[in-house]
């Protein structure tokens, strides 16, 4: 239950942040496919990558510092990560759903680098043929990548994010981000 509460609260708090923009501040929306680069969660195995599609709802907040943003995220696995070795086959199914702090700093006209952190409420389920095994968890996330002016109303994305640190798990995305 202590699970469910973190992510409640991770998400009202995003979400007051974003409802109340301040004057001056930019919203976007991001949509990304992710490489999935998964490690063992205590298993001993080590997956092939796979798929994912990330959603991205963010914010600017300039009244904190001019390149200060917060983000609310969600992925979902669409090619599960597969270990597939001495007759023994498993795939890894999960979803994710974070609440970051954004600094995008300009290192040029129409290139902004970014770097991030936050929580992560990561579920995940392993299919075996001996069974599923599945667990979730919250840790912290960092990310770090760059936006890339492509038009007025839209940037081409390109990051890293860790899903787990300490299990070297990570998302590596592209795509676009749409400002409204």
């Amino acid at each position: 239950m202590n699970k469910l509460k973190s992510i409640i609260t991770c998400t009202i708090v995003t979400a007051g942040i974003a409802l109340a923009t301040p004057a001056g501040a930019e919203q976007y929306a991001t949509a990304q496919l992710a490489i999935s680069d998964i490690e063992g969660y205590n298993t001993g195995y080590s997956f092939d990558n796979g798929l994912s599609l990330v959603g991205t709802y963010g914010v600017t907040i300039p009244t904190v510092h001019k390149y200060f943003g917060v983000e609310a995220e969600i992925s979902k696995s669409l090619v599960d990560p597969e270990y597939d070795r001495f007759n023994f086959h498993a795939e890894y199914d999960y979803y994710t759903a974070g609440g970051y702090v954004v600094f995008a700093i300009p290192v040029h006209e129409r290139i902004n680098v970014r770097a991030r952190g936050g929580l992560l409420y990561h579920h995940y389920t392993i299919s075996t043929s001996a069974g599923d095994f599945s667990d979730s968890d919250i840790n912290p996330s960092i990310g770090a990548g760059a936006t890339f002016y492509f038009k007025p109303n839209m940037n081409f994305i390109a990051e890293v994010t860790a899903i787990d640190i300490d299990e070297e798990s990570f998302h590596i995305s592209a795509g676009a981000q749409f400002k409204f």
